[in-house]
């Protein structure tokens, strides 16, 4: 997931450091949300704006090389994209231990978003969701 063995590795540093220096579960779990929020982010989002940089240069060439409609082969390489998530899924990316259904391995509770007893029930976005959602029912 990083790029290199140096950003895992001090992903890696941070998160042992996080841990030595907090005590307690909610401080541990903000301090490794902390390391994540800083170091894992910004490489996912780097890792999804070059991928899709790299997905729409397929209907660029194609445009500039043989004057093929853009719209028509970005519409076909959708049919692309969901043949390659189902070879991954059902290859390399499927759980061992998933009763032979096509499902990926489950995040580790380590890596999982925690949420803390007092918010469970509630979050900042549960009044946008619930209006959302009875707005939506009313049309």
């Amino acid at each position: 997931m990083l790029a290199t063995l140096p950003a895992a590795l001090a992903l890696l540093a941070l998160t042992a450091l996080a841990t030595q220096l907090t005590s307690g579960y909610q401080a541990q779990s903000f301090a490794l949300g902390g390391v994540v929020a800083t170091k894992l982010l910004p490489a996912m989002l780097l890792a999804g704006i070059l991928g899709g940089m790299a997905w729409a240069a397929i209907p660029a060439f194609l445009k500039t090389r043989f004057g093929v409609n853009e719209i028509l082969t970005s519409l076909m390489l959708t049919y692309v994209a969901t043949l390659l998530l189902s070879a991954l899924v059902h290859g390399p990316w499927r759980d061992p231990t998933g009763f032979n259904l096509p499902d990926s391995r489950i995040f580790p509770p380590a890596i999982r978003k925690r949420r803390s007893p007092s918010r469970a029930a509630s979050s900042p976005g549960s009044g946008l969701k619930d209006s959302s959602s009875a707005t939506a029912w009313r049309m």
